[in-house]
């Protein structure tokens, strides 16, 4: 049997909606002030969000640049693969309740 290392404290980090509310906001803002290039936000961008994220963590832990981006890179991800669902035959948008609707033969 391998011996399995203990995890990092540092690589896990559980978000909460706050948390979540703060990067996308401070995201947005960063975007406005014109801190995204082509490829993505740029070093700046990601600096002022661990700084207006860091102030929702309590108590103080350590967050890694890797966390934002990777929570930021988790929902592009469940975007695009919403904008293809929506997109499919069978499938629609309920302006009134805000989710899905798909065909009985879906």
């Amino acid at each position: 049997m391998a011996n399995k290392k203990p995890r990092d404290p540092e690589q896990k980090f559980n978000w909460t909606l706050c948390q979540e509310e703060v990067l996308f906001r401070t995201l947005i803002e960063q975007l406005e002030a014109g801190k995204r290039a082509d490829n993505g936000f740029k070093a700046e961008a990601w600096a002022a969000v661990v700084e207006a994220v860091q102030k929702e963590v309590q108590p103080p832990l350590i967050v890694q640049p890797r966390h934002y981006k990777n929570k930021f890179g988790w929902y592009k991800g469940m975007y695009k693969e919403w904008l293809l669902l929506k997109e499919q035959s069978g499938f629609g948008w309920d302006p009134e309740t805000d989710r899905l609707t798909a065909a009985e033969y879906v």
